[in-house]
């Protein structure tokens, strides 16, 4: 794989959620971990890869496989979304590469599917 922080690779392929958080105890980075892990066929269902972004490491997860992504990784991606080092944040960016939605707190694994669901190139991939 070439630089796993080059989004553009991912565009109409897949969607991406990115969790920053400070540390893995975060307590909002560890509740949507353990949503997530629990939901695992329906993140490969929807052609999900869950970038983990945190202070002082971080990895890649797509279809089971978990890629590594060094310190310049980790801070090019914080840099790019503008997110600081000390707080929980949550990217889902759908497949046209646009930020479809942004929180600083854990969110439902229901409400992350029924929002990706509802878009209009995810109905065309559920109708064929």
């Amino acid at each position: 794989m070439t630089d796993p922080t080059n989004l553009q690779q991912y565009q109409w392929q897949n969607r991406l959620l990115l969790l920053f958080a400070p540390n893995a105890d975060n307590a909002d980075y560890q509740a949507q971990v353990e949503a997530l892990a629990a939901r695992e066929p329906g993140l490969d269902d929807r052609d999900m890869v869950i970038f983990h972004v945190l202070a002082e490491e971080g990895y890649v997860e797509r279809a089971g496989e978990k890629i590594p992504l060094s310190d310049p990784h980790t801070a090019s991606l914080r840099a790019q979304f503008d997110v600081p080092q000390d707080t929980f944040t949550l990217l889902l960016v759908g497949k046209d590469g646009s930020i479809k939605r942004h929180e600083n707190q854990a969110v439902a694994v229901d409400a992350l599917f029924a929002q990706i669901d509802s878009m209009p190139m995810r109905q065309r991939e559920m109708r064929q």
